[in-house]
């Protein structure tokens, strides 16, 4: 709780979630409760995010809890798709779905992309001023 200290208020409001990592923890929350309500069907629910935080957060809760009435699956849009083809190998949509991991400059895996721990796969074929002229103009 915040204090009439300003310390205190400097202090506490700087260590809160973020907006993000609040909304994360309610979504977490939506399909555990989900998890817990349709336990006796067939239905299995799956949050899907390409927060990868948000995907750690839900693996680390789940296995913290290892609740009785099961668990919900977390994993990326990628992931999902590539799991819908495997079961139906008609389906061809994993090239329609975003990538956001592509070229990592290094072998090493990290929890947070960053522009600068990805390297350019192709030139690009114009600059970005030359990009903006030509939008500018129409």
């Amino acid at each position: 709780q915040l204090t009439s200290n300003t310390t205190d208020k400097t202090t506490n409001a700087s260590s809160s979630p973020s907006i993000n990592d609040e909304n994360d923890l309610r979504i977490r929350q939506v399909c555990e409760f989900y998890t817990k309500s349709l336990k006796n069907t067939d239905v299995q629910v799956v949050l899907l995010t390409d927060d990868v935080g948000c995907r750690n957060k839900a693996l680390e809760e789940q296995s913290k809890k290892k609740s009785k009435s099961g668990m919900y699956k977390a994993c990326s849009v990628r992931e999902y798709v590539r799991t819908l083809e495997e079961e139906d190998s008609s389906l061809s949509l994993l090239d329609v779905v975003a990538q956001f991991t592509v070229a990592p400059s290094s072998s090493t895996t990290t929890t947070s992309t960053t522009r600068s721990s990805f390297k350019r796969v192709f030139p690009p074929h114009l600059s970005s001023s030359e990009l903006l002229l030509g939008v500018k103009s129409g």
